[in-house]
């Protein structure tokens, strides 16, 4: 497992984390990425991917004839599936099943990667394509070649119906009124199939958009991608389609919902590519920019409680997954803030001679959870001399940390010969602290020194 990148990314603006207060965190989203090929290396294609029931995520490998299992962690796994598998879903037994186009086949798997069930499609070189669960618990699955196209129902056991669906249908979800949605491809439609299969009704979207992947949204309506267009859909269940532009996009990829009552869709834009919120109301709130060269195929929602979304990028053969992290914004103009670092001098401290003279003392506060990073260094008017450095781990929250330094003797001296002098001397104390979350803040104080009298 190897981590390559990792984005702080929000819709606020914060151009610095200094003197950022706690009561200002805003929300913002990091992005790691893992390799697909779990080290084998060769040739790789991740495409569908899900949430198994084991809490794990599961992914095909079409080319590479894999099954990929990756821990929350991370930590990816894979296991061999011949056979070019496409689409991965839980089913309505509770365990894994795929799609696969080569054997033209759905198969039962076991958490362990292991076909334990096969079933041919009745239709030769049919190329069967997304497969999801029903609420009639059956499992549902496109076709994407055939003469016609069709969308299947296929019973645990191993029995078919199949209805001609013209366009070369794509995606496949339950929508919330008891029937299944199905993307038309280039039908350029959504189509609602009751459970039954009887008197499918498509409802028209924009032309030549190609409506791709297809989600149910947390608004109630059915949620789709559109490969060939920069926008995002939304269908209600009575046939209402609102369609969303994300500017400057060519083209959108999988889409998923989130926990926090959003949705995320991959876009692209030439050889770029993205990860973008989109709220219920179709706007772009986040986005996340991906390396040159990525592809974003599916995307699903992570385990309930992480608020994560995880997706395949076969442009750069890697499994990405976006998670919630905090972020530090600015206070509201005229408001106060308490800083994340406080400092306060101990003026008592810092005397010149006698046995425990020389000693600079300051008290530095956390008003979060950080590491503490400090450097003292004298300065007189003419000379400035370093002392020492102090670091402090897992500093609590809200407790006041004493910095002690011990000027060095040479340092001692300079300031003694200035103070006799009339001249000033000081030692400046700079502070950095690190929170959980890898902001820095920095903060100093002055601490006028004194000869000893």
């Amino acid at each position: 497992m190897v981590t390559f990148k990792r984005l702080l990314l929000a819709g606020l603006s914060c151009a610095t984390a200094l003197a950022c207060a706690p009561s200002a965190l805003a929300v913002g989203y990091r992005l790691d990425s893992y390799d697909a090929t779990a080290g084998a290396g060769g040739s790789s294609n991740p495409n569908a991917i899900t949430l198994g029931p084991d809490g794990n995520i599961w992914f095909t490998d079409g080319v590479a004839g894999k099954l990929g299992r990756v821990s929350p962690a991370g930590a990816v796994t894979r296991f061999a599936l011949a056979g070019g598998p496409n689409s991965v879903t839980v089913g309505p037994d509770g365990a894994l099943w795929a799609t696969r186009h080569t054997d033209n086949d759905v198969v039962r798997l076991s958490n362990s990667g292991v076909v334990t069930n096969d079933f041919n499609v009745p239709q030769p070189a049919s190329y069967p394509y997304a497969l999801t669960s029903g609420p009639d618990g059956n499992l549902w699955f496109t076709e994407f070649n055939g003469s016609p196209s069709k969308v299947v129902r296929m019973t645990p056991a191993g029995a078919f119906t199949q209805v001609d669906e013209l366009g070369q249908p794509t995606g496949v979800v339950a929508g919330p009124d008891g029937n299944m949605w199905v993307a038309g491809g280039f039908g350029d439609d959504i189509v609602k199939y009751p459970l039954n299969m009887i008197g499918p009704t498509p409802y028209p979207v924009t032309p030549n958009s190609r409506p791709g992947d297809i989600t149910r949204g947390p608004d109630g309506r059915l949620w789709f991608s559109e490969w060939d267009a920069g926008k995002v859909g939304a269908v209600t269940t009575a046939g209402l389609v609102s369609e969303y532009t994300l500017p400057g996009r060519e083209g959108t990829a999988g889409i998923a919902r989130s926990e926090d009552g959003a949705l995320w869709v991959g876009s692209y834009m030439g050889s770029r590519s993205f990860i973008e919120r989109i709220s219920t109301s179709g706007h772009v709130t986040h986005t996340l920019a991906l390396p040159t060269g990525s592809a974003v195929d599916s995307i699903t929602t992570g385990p309930t409680g992480t608020n994560t979304v995880w997706f395949t990028d076969s442009g750069v053969n890697r499994i990405g997954r976006v998670s919630v992290a905090p972020e530090v914004t600015p206070p509201p103009a005229g408001e106060d803030a308490r800083p994340v670092l406080e400092l306060v001098a101990l003026h008592r401290k810092a005397r010149l001679g006698g046995r425990r003279g020389a000693r600079v003392a300051v008290s530095a506060t956390c008003n979060e959870i950080c590491d503490m990073a400090a450097k003292a260094r004298l300065r007189t008017k003419r000379k400035m001399k370093a002392s020492r450095s102090v670091e402090k781990q897992d500093v609590a929250a809200g407790k006041p940390v004493k910095l002690t330094f011990k000027l060095s003797r040479k340092a001692k001296r300079v300031a003694r010969r200035a103070l006799r002098r009339k001249r000033r001397a000081r030692v400046v104390v700079s502070v950095k602290a690190t929170d959980s979350a890898g902001q820095t803040t920095t903060a100093a104080v002055k601490v006028k020194l004194k000869l000893k009298r």
